[in-house]
């Protein structure tokens, strides 16, 4: 029985190590190699150079050259719209650009293609005779007479009776039973086209404007005096108003006096003009009322660049300076709506044309 199990042992032994010898040597997972950093050249990508901003809009040396005149004592506000305009345009058109603050002939080189002068004058009709070759235009300066290289924008090519309507208009909107007056110049054509401007704008929004509450007064109200008055005139003038119970004054171009405003602004009287207000005047400045010279100048300005003149240009009368405590967002809207039937003449101003209706 010993020997059965001992013989059985041995074959077990024999058939294992048949077994292991035919399964061979065990599989080895190989070990997966990576090239070291070296071994992979780092692709760099190709730099763009992209030229900054000044250099995208800078014009080229020798490039036509646009010139804005604003003399030290040209209206700043007006300036530097023009200049934002002006150096908006001739980038778009790789135009150089400057301001100065005289002109002579002996400034004007060969590449200058455009001037834009603001007042006070300083001699465009002269200067725009001798030099035919380039084209001048005048914003706001009186009495010119374009030509073929001379054109203007307001105030010949404006129209004071719509600046005195807007006004009007502006004032009898802001204030409470209409009770309004204007300040205005006698001695001339303008200033009697914007009296009767703002008269009829008033009546245009308020009718027969009659109050609820004393005192009763035919507003509006107004009281005129020649250029040259004094500043205590025009106090004594504003005096005779505020007794009148006006709250509102319009205060026309030729009156516009800082003292004026600043002694009606600290009579407690809202004040509208044509003109951004003082700081002395400001808590009391309704609105100004003027006209939209940059509009005007985008228009005008394809065909001046391109060396042809445009005439005589109406610019559209516009609000601005607004108050929001004095005149409501929605109550400049109301007087915004009107802006384009004014300026196309579909609303009627109530001034001749032909010079303005003085007739009672």
């Amino acid at each position: 029985m010993l020997n059965l199990l001992f013989r059985r042992l041995a074959a077990l032994i024999v058939i294992s190590v048949v077994l292991i010898a035919c399964q061979g040597p065990a599989e080895q997972t190989p070990t997966p190699s990576f090239p070291s950093p070296t071994e992979t050249p780092i692709k760099t990508p190709p730099q763009v150079l992209t030229p900054s901003p000044q250099e995208q809009n800078s014009p080229t040396p020798g490039s036509p050259l646009v010139l804005l005149v604003a003399p030290e004592t040209a209206e700043l506000s007006l300036v530097n719209e023009l200049e934002a305009i002006l150096a908006e345009l001739a980038a778009a058109e790789d135009v150089r650009f400057e301001t100065v603050s005289t002109l002579s002939t002996g400034q004007l080189t060969s590449d200058v293609v455009l001037v834009v002068a603001v007042p006070p004058d300083p001699g465009l009709q002269e200067i725009a005779v001798a030099e035919p070759g380039i084209q001048f235009l005048g914003i706001n300066i009186p009495g010119l007479e374009t030509n073929a290289n001379l054109s203007a924008i307001g105030p010949d090519g404006g129209r004071p009776d719509q600046l005195g309507f807007l006004a009007g208009y502006t004032a009898a909107v802001a204030t409470p039973e209409w009770r309004v007056g204007a300040l205005t110049v006698s001695d001339s054509a303008g200033g009697i086209a914007v009296r009767d401007g703002f008269l009829n704008g008033v009546v245009f929004f308020c009718g027969l404007c009659q109050q609820i509450y004393p005192p009763y007064n035919q507003y509006p109200l107004y009281l005129e005096l020649p250029a040259d008055a004094s500043s205590n005139e025009w106090q004594s003038a504003a005096d005779a108003l505020i007794t009148q119970a006006v709250e509102t004054i319009y205060v026309a171009p030729g009156a516009e006096q800082e003292e004026l405003l600043t002694h009606l602004a600290t009579a407690g009287v809202n004040i509208i003009g044509n003109q951004p207000p003082p700081q002395s005047a400001q808590n009391r400045w309704v609105a100004s009322i003027g006209v939209d010279f940059a509009e005007a100048l985008r228009t005008a300005w394809p065909e001046l660049i391109a060396g042809m003149p445009v005439g005589q240009l109406s610019a559209r009368p516009e609000i601005y300076a607004a108050n929001s405590d004095l005149l409501s967002p929605g109550r400049q809207m109301a007087v915004e709506a009107i802006l384009p039937d004014l300026q196309t003449g579909y609303i009627d101003t109530g001034v001749g044309q032909d010079g303005p209706d003085t007739s009672p």
